[in-house]
C-alpha cells in the first residue's frame, strides 16, 4: 500500500530504448512508488491473522509501536481481505511487441498472446473492512514512544471468498486527518 498523489502512467515507449518503467523526470508510477518506499515510516505495525473454522471469523492481532511520543493523533486501521489463485483471463495489448522490458508478456513470451487464459490472479481485494478510510478508536490520540499498542480486530469471512486457504489480510494505519498511509502489514 502506497500513498497516492500524482496520477501517473506505468510505463512509456521511448523510440530508442523501447518500453521504460522509469524516466529522468521521475514521472512514472515506479518512480513515485520508489520515492514512497524510501520514506521512513513514523510507526511500525505487525499483524497475525487467524481464521476460526468453527465460527467463520477472522481475528487480527496487531502490534503498533511509535518511536516518538505524540499528541493529537487520529489514526484509523484500514483492513483489506485478499484472495490468491483466482482464475480468469487477462487481455494483453502488447503481445505482438518484442521488447525485453515487457518480459514474458511480450512477443513469444509465456503470456505473449492477446488473451491469456487461464490466468491466475493473486492479491485480489475481496472486501474492505470498515470502509475506505479505515476504522478509528483502536489507537489512542496520545502516543507514548516505544509503547506497544495491541488492537484486535475480528470480523466474518467475506461471503465472496472462494477458498479460505487462499485468503490473506492487509492492515494499514491511516492518518485520518490527511488520508495518508502511515505504515502497513
Amino acid at each position: 500500500i502506497v500513498n497516492r498523489g500524482v496520477i501517473s502512467a506505468p510505463m512509456y515507449e521511448d523510440a530508442t530504448n523501447g518500453f521504460q518503467f522509469t524516466n529522468a523526470e521521475g514521472s512514472l508510477w515506479l518512480d513515485y512508488a520508489s520515492k514512497e518506499f524510501d520514506t521512513t515510516a513514523e510507526a511500525e505495525i505487525d499483524i497475525t491473522a487467524n481464521f476460526n473454522t468453527n465460527n467463520k471469523k477472522i481475528t487480527i492481532n496487531s502490534e503498533i509501536q511509535y518511536a516518538m511520543s505524540a499528541e493529537g493523533k487520529n489514526v484509523n486501521l484500514f483492513t483489506v481481505v485478499m484472495e490468491d489463485n483466482l482464475v480468469g483471463y487477462q487481455d494483453n495489448n502488447r503481445s505482438s511487441i518484442a521488447d525485453p522490458n515487457l518480459g514474458e508478456w511480450g512477443k513469444d513470451g509465456a503470456y505473449g498472446s492477446s488473451r491469456v487464459y487461464p490466468y491466475y490472479f493473486n492479491n485480489v481485494a475481496r472486501a474492505v473492512i470498515g470502509g475506505y478510510n479505515g476504522t478509528g478508536g483502536y489507537i489512542p490520540s496520545k502516543i507514548d514512544a516505544n509503547t506497544i499498542y495491541s488492537p484486535t480486530l475480528s470480523f466474518d469471512v467475506p461471503s465472496n471468498i472462494k477458498d479460505v486457504n487462499n485468503m490473506k489480510v492487509v492492515c494499514a494505519m491511516i492518518d485520518a486527518n490527511t488520508g495518508k498511509v502511515i505504515n502497513a502489514a
